[in-house]
């Protein structure tokens, strides 16, 4: 597919933390599950490091080798990253599919015209992970408008920040 902006696995993995964090703020999460979803989401494509970034539903059928396998799970396991990815999985997919919502709207503001298809089937996705949060009314409504970019999105912490001057 052609793209106007290609993005790393660093800015990828970035803003899929952001939003995680985002929506732990939203749920009420405690501090503790903050910084373990921050990590998980941070973490979710440590491998693409390696591989580039692919797709989800193709990532599976990636043969990465055996020695970059071990040299990731020796690197990421003082994270207990498997841990993360395994308990806040729902929240991870769901900030992973926002992300992906937010670069699509990015390309097409760039004149990128061929994905509307991909979009609208992202965001069938987002609304069924939303779902499967179980959280209230209000929060799913919360959700949707950051994954419709209808909030400034900056760090959850900045409004605990006092201005300098």
């Amino acid at each position: 597919m052609p793209k106007h902006h290609d993005q790393s696995v660093a800015e990828h993995s970035f803003f899929v933390g952001l939003y995680a964090l985002h929506i732990a703020d939203i749920l009420e999460m405690d501090a503790i599950a903050r910084f373990d979803i921050l990590h998980a989401g941070l973490l979710h494509d440590a491998e693409e490091v390696w591989s580039g970034d692919t797709p989800s539903p193709y990532s599976k059928f990636m043969d990465i080798p055996l020695y970059v396998k071990k040299r990731l799970q020796k690197m990421l396991a003082p994270f207990n990253y498997d841990v993360y990815i395994a308990h806040y999985s729902d929240i991870i997919k769901l900030a992973d599919l926002i992300e992906a919502y937010h670069w699509i709207k990015e390309e097409e503001n760039m004149g990128n015209k061929n994905l509307k298809l991909m979009r609208i089937e992202i965001w069938t996705k987002i609304n069924n992970a939303i779902k499967n949060l179980n959280c209230t009314v209000e929060q799913e409504a919360l959700i949707c408008d950051l994954a419709r970019a209808n909030v400034k999105v900056e760090p959850p912490y900045a409004k605990h920040m006092v201005a300098e001057g």
